[in-house]
């Protein structure tokens, strides 16, 4: 077996189903070949998660999204998937690869970069996922070798912004709503300003459903 030092970051749904299936079935199977996966134990026990796992992705040499229903509606892997990218416009390298689990491409986000990623189809009952996924963890692409440089930032910018909203908005609702002060009357209309120039680029953002926060956006700037 290939002897690889580098250490990768799973990001997944915390739903039995997909923890079940990462837990028992995704690692020890990317184990046997040779991949060292970053773990719950490798989060330092007493530290604030929002730092542990940031520290944890940055390390990781790449991040292996398990992409689900479940994790389509996760604030938390929102927050991850936007922490990779990050990381791959930082490093100026593809940092992220999708295993899809009973979705189709189609429903995954439009961001630019995100759509240029290499993409798996989970199979429980078939392997061959395993070679796809081995691969595409250990090769290497620049931004610069799958993206004109306009799109980069377009995708990138939006990439953040979407994800930055769809993780900090239901946060923000609870804490209007469930004020911890005695205020009873707070403004639940939030206004966001946007450069006009991104107005092409993949355009307005991404609002978790289960919020009931009204946005506003002005082009413009």
């Amino acid at each position: 077996m290939e002897d690889n030092p580098s250490r990768y970051f799973i990001s997944h749904s915390n739903k039995f189903e997909d923890r079940h299936l990462v837990n028992d079935v995704v690692i020890p199977k990317l184990k046997d070949n040779g991949i060292n996966i970053y773990e719950e134990e490798d989060l330092q026990p007493g530290t604030h998660v929002l730092p542990a796992i940031t520290g944890l992705v940055d390390k990781a040499d790449k991040t292996l999204l398990f992409i689900s229903e479940n994790s389509l509606g996760s604030s938390w892997c929102s927050f991850e998937l936007l922490i990779s990218l990050e990381k791959s416009q930082r490093t100026n390298r593809l940092a992220v690869v999708l295993l899809l689990h009973k979705i189709e491409e189609s429903q995954l986000p439009h961001i630019a970069v995100l759509q240029e990623a290499r993409k798996i189809h989970f199979d429980e009952h078939n392997d061959e996922w395993v070679r796809e996924v081995v691969e595409g963890l250990r090769e290497t692409k620049t931004i610069g070798d799958i993206m004109p440089a306009g799109n980069v930032a377009h995708g990138l910018v939006w990439s953040h912004y979407s994800g930055f909203l769809q993780y900090v908005l239901p946060v923000l609702q609870h804490q209007c709503l469930h004020p911890d002060s005695h205020l009873t009357l707070l403004l639940v209309l939030w206004y966001v300003l946007v450069v006009q120039s991104l107005d092409g680029a993949g355009g307005h953002a991404v609002v978790p459903a289960q919020t009931r926060m009204k946005i506003k956006s002005y082009f413009g700037l």
